[in-house]
This record gives structure tokens, sequence and C-alpha cells, in this order.
């Protein structure tokens, strides 16, 4: 599948990459969350990023404005 990496301080990356929780897990650097934005968009992050301290990464807010997704990945189909 085609999707779009954000990693902090990168630009954003399209990579072409096998349907396996391994390698999202990989991309990711651990265990996965995904995140349903609508019916086309998923984002997938590292579920314990935050709790990690991980370096923040165009965050998105919930509601309260807590940051609830750091490194991510979408697997939104990316077209040319």
């Amino acid at each position: 599948m085609r999707i779009l990496v954000v990693e902090p301080e990168h630009r954003p990356e399209l990579r072409k990459i096998d349907d396996s929780l391994t390698v999202m897990q990989n991309i990711v650097g651990g265990v996965i969350q995904p995140m349903y934005l609508d019916d086309s968009v998923v984002l997938v992050c590292h579920e314990e990023g935050k709790f990690m301290n991980l370096q923040a990464n165009r965050a998105l807010r919930d509601k309260d404005g807590r940051i609830v997704c750091n490194q991510m990945e979408s697997d939104r189909e990316v077209r040319e």
C-alpha cells in the first residue's frame, strides 16, 4: 500500500509498504494506534508516544486541547 509518512522535522514522505502490522510498527517505532479521521483517512501513531515524551510532530489535539498523536503515518490512498 502507499502511505504518507510524517516524521518530526522532516517533509512528509510517500512510501510504498507491505500491508502488515510489523511494517507499520517498524515505521512508528513501537505499538501502533490507529486513529480514524473519516472513512478514507487513518492516522497510525505510536500508541505510547506522548507518554514516552517522543518529539512532537504536527500534533493533533482533541477537543480539550490535549495532544492525541505525535509521530504519524497515514494510510489514505495517495494519488500522484
